[in-house]
């Protein structure tokens, strides 16, 4: 049996050992709100085992107001953040993680002139197969059946022992020329 003393379990023995100074309280506060934060940002990631790349650069993509979407190696969607759920006609809650054969083709690409883009020729799955990045401005369906013009920029997510991890594709709606 222990005791447990902001949050943490102690053997009865320890706990009657141990002085709590408010700097001691102040920093397991910091600690826990640390954890708690990125487990918000990253649970799903971290019960997947993905590497701190993706989970970072999910962090960052849901902080920024321009839509992101991320996958992993193998094209699988991972996520994507709230500026992409107005353009992809869908809150990633509920479509959640979609392999790669499903938005490769759920979104009915097509070029300016109406013709069907190939999923090989979109620069996200470029990216997957080449590790490199690439721009294009073509047209998709949402989810909602809405056509919607975009720009898309993908790139890959190399960490620093040069593993390739995933990529990300960032989009939005281009201005009238």
């Amino acid at each position: 049996m222990g005791v447990r003393k902001h949050g943490w379990l102690f053997s009865v023995q320890q706990f009657d050992s141990l002085v709590f100074t408010p700097s001691h309280i102040f920093f397991t506060i910091v600690i826990k709100l640390l954890t708690f934060n990125v487990g918000l940002y990253a649970s799903k990631a971290l019960d997947m085992a993905y590497d701190i790349e993706i989970i970072l650069n999910r962090q960052l993509a849901d902080c920024l107001s321009i839509p992101v979407f991320i996958t992993d190696t193998n094209g699988n969607l991972i996520f994507y953040n709230e500026p992409a759920e107005d353009i992809l006609g869908k809150r990633y809650k509920d479509t959640g993680e979609m392999p790669v054969e499903v938005w490769g083709t759920v979104f009915n690409y097509k070029d300016d002139d109406g013709n069907a883009l190939a999923t090989e020729e979109l620069p996200l799955v470029k990216t997957l197969k080449n590790r490199l990045p690439y721009h294009k401005t073509f047209w998709i369906q949402n989810l909602k059946g809405i056509a919607e013009r975009i720009s898309v920029t993908s790139y890959p997510i190399i960490g620093r022992a040069g593993k390739f991890v995933g990529a990300v594709a960032i989009f939005w709606r281009p201005s009238e020329e």
